[in-house]
């Protein structure tokens, strides 16, 4: 294996060299330049400090506890015992035992201070709490790989995979569309934006960068040149280098190529899944940490025109402040239960698409921005050239593959991805609305959902449903998007007593047949029905029991306040999540 020894590196020197390097000194040329200047020279401070080490390892179990206070103790019993064994006297014999105790509660002693230390440092990382809980309880399951000999030919296979697959994707949209005779205009659902549009980005303050670096999450890639951990105690000696990066990027309107490098790393979608199919694995996108510092910056910018302009769709939850995965649950859930509390019953849709991010067509994209959202000038520059000759490649281990172009898309572990999509993805809400059918988005889930009573027209509810899937369809077709019939689901929800009514519901969508279902997983949270939560209620006491039991096992290891904190995370935040969505819920269900 390869590793850098960056705990040798001593903060004082490292900072030295810094302040005398070409970074700090030479702060003039164009932003292709700098970056590129700040990635070598970084490279070269760090290859000096840390260099690169090779060394053959033999895996053990981790062993991080172990002091070299234990291992004095250990080594003092095996000396007793030879002792006792040796003389056979009742004084060895008792000696050797207290040297047994000592050593079984140093042991323990060592386990417990490492363990709460431990635990105390990634309190406010999930990710890593889960890692640690199930290492404990020797759960841990690594990512489990197609079988196959070289790690280079897997990962350019991977690589074409996920770019072929948006490609054959895109192949049967186009076809459909020429084969299609509706409108296939592509901003027939926009509306014309008025107002002062957003022409230039503002450059960047050292204060305002220094804030967002510090608050940015620890973590890096293999493409950053200076680790962020580094970074960060650093940050004022780089701050000024950094701040002339940026700027210059927004005024020369042009993203480094470096910048729009991603390194990707297959995960399987789900455990129970075939691990030799490449389609069961989704690609998770690694980008450098200046550039999403930068992408932040324009962030800002281009949420405050938005904002100031009231361009959010304002039931598009994702992405946005003071809006969650929850606030859209409750806004449906009330929704439905208000309709039910009525005597009335809902009829949802849950539409499903196919790689949405990946699909993104970038001229459609940057239209939308102009015609719809006012971004023109050099700021639509910058983000052209953001999207533009991106690039990605697929690690294994420590193996990458070939670089390969990316035409289509917008970054999913970007900080502007998500934002783009919904922008790139408003009309929809404008189709729903035309139809007269209520709707909700997170990201690239969108829901539709309309009222209706039991006596009512459900022969012409069925009717304006399937016009209105049918337009949307239509609409993403010309937008390059792929609406996935097979996965978008149908549920109604209904009194009790009227259910018997409702079995032969059904939609008809582009040739498929869409059947009234029992329960949907809706961004977390299971709804029946009848809006009971028993299905929630029963999914949330397991996996609450299996994180108890977990913890129950090595609770002997771990101190008190270490327990808090393993139950406020892995226990706790379960109740947490949706528990709005409760409210009201049979006594006997929450008991």
């Amino acid at each position: 294996m390869s590793y850098r020894k960056f705990s040798d590196i001593k903060t004082t020197d490292f900072i030295q060299n810094l302040s005398t390097t070409k970074i700090v000194q030479n702060r003039e040329g164009s932003v292709e330049n700098t970056v590129n200047l700040y990635n070598t020279e970084l490279s070269s401070i760090i290859d000096r400090h840390a260099p690169l080490k090779s060394k053959n390892i033999i895996m053990r179990p981790n062993t991080e506890w172990y002091t070299d206070e234990l291992r004095k103790a250990k080594r003092d019993r095996r000396k007793a015992e030879r002792r006792m064994r040796k003389s056979n006297l009742t004084v060895h014999r008792q000696m050797f035992q207290d040297a047994c105790l000592k050593a079984s509660k140093l042991l323990l002693k060592s386990k417990k201070d490492y363990l709460s230390t431990k635990i105390s440092e990634i309190e406010h990382d999930q990710k890593q709490l889960h890692r640690l809980t199930n290492d404990l309880m020797g759960n841990r399951r690594e990512v489990i790989l197609p079988s196959h000999k070289d790690e280079k030919v897997l990962a350019d296979k991977f690589c074409e995979f996920f770019v072929g697959k948006i490609s054959a994707i895109r192949d049967n949209l186009t076809a459909k569309n020429d084969a299609s005779s509706y409108n296939r205009d592509t901003m027939r659902a926009d509306i014309k934006f008025e107002g002062e549009p957003l022409r230039s980005l503002s450059p960047v303050s050292n204060d305002e960068l220094r804030k967002i670096i510090l608050a940015a999450p620890t973590k890096s890639c293999e493409l950053d040149p200076l680790p962020t951990k580094l970074l960060k105690p650093c940050v004022d000696h780089l701050l000024a280098s950094i701040t002339d990066r940026v700027n210059t990027s927004l005024s020369e309107q042009y993203v480094p190529l470096s910048f729009k490098q991603a390194v990707v790393r297959p995960l399987p979608k789900k455990p129970s899944l075939d691990t030799e199919v490449l389609k069961n694995y989704r690609p998770v996108s690694n980008l450098p940490f200046i550039s999403k510092t930068l992408e932040k910056v324009v962030d800002s910018r281009l949420e405050n025109h938005m904002s100031s302009h009231s361009l959010h769709d304002s039931v598009q939850s994702a992405y946005r402040a003071c809006h969650s995965s929850e606030t859209a649950l409750l806004r449906v859930h009330h929704d439905i239960a208000y309709a039910l509390d009525n005597n009335c019953c809902s009829v949802l849709l849950m539409l499903d698409l196919s790689a949405a991010f990946d699909t993104i067509d970038h001229q459609i994209l940057f239209d939308r921005l102009e015609y719809s959202f006012g971004v023109t000038g050099d700021a639509l520059l910058w983000l052209q050239s953001y999207l533009m000759n991106r690039t990605q490649r697929v690690a294994i281990g420590s193996v990458q593959s070939d670089d390969i172009k990316l035409d289509f898309g917008v970054p999913q572990g970007s900080v502007l991805g998500p934002k783009l999509y919904c922008i790139f993805a408003k009309p929809v809400g404008e189709i729903c609305r035309r139809h007269g059918m209520s709707y909700h988005s997170y990201a690239d889930d969108t829901q539709v959902c309309q009222i209706i009573r039991p006596q009512g027209d459900w022969c012409d509810l069925s009717k304006r449903l399937e016009k209105c899937l049918s337009d949307i369809g239509d609409w993403m077709s010309a937008n390059m998007l792929k609406l996935n019939e097979d996965k978008t689901e149908l549920i109604i929800f209904a009194p009790k007593h009227q259910m018997k009514y409702l079995s032969d519901f059904r939609l008809t969508f582009d040739g498929t047949v869409l059947s009234d279902v029992s329960c949907v997983k809706n961004l977390g949270m299971y709804f029946d029905k009848t809006i009971s939560m028993e299905h929630q209620a029963s999914a949330i006491t397991k996996a609450c029991f299996y994180q108890i039991r977990n913890i129950s096992r090595i609770r002997s290891l771990i101190s008190v306040e270490a327990c808090k904190t393993l139950v406020c995370s892995l226990f706790t935040s379960r109740l947490d999540y949706g528990n709005a969505l409760l409210y009201g819920t049979n006594t006997n269900i929450i008991s």
